[in-house]
């Protein structure tokens, strides 16, 4: 499944193997997608599906576990989390920096 993580190495090692994997990862935005057990007046009882990016899924939950709507809204906003992320940290380190 990959290299096996910086594990208490150098911090900026580990910023850079995030960064890396962020930029690998189906490009965004990301998108929630729902199915339902087909009932019909309204009684549908739906689920998280899939997540996609355009016409590529990134994600497909059937076949197996269905996360929670919680779980699922988490994996859609994943990359753009993380990305915000690593720009607020390359900018506090900027003001850090001697």
């Amino acid at each position: 499944m990959g290299e096996k993580p910086n594990q208490g190495g150098d911090m900026s090692d580990r910023f850079d193997e995030i960064a890396a994997r962020v930029r690998a990862t189906t490009a965004e935005p990301w998108r929630l997608e729902f199915d339902s057990d087909g009932r019909e007046m309204g009684t549908a009882t739906t689920w998280p599906y899939e997540i996609v990016s355009g016409d590529a899924t990134v994600v497909n939950f059937t076949g197996g576990h269905i996360p929670t709507l919680a779980d699922a809204v988490f994996f859609e906003h994943a990359p753009s989390d993380v990305r915000w992320l690593l720009a607020e940290v390359a900018s506090l380190r900027a003001m850090v920096k001697p």
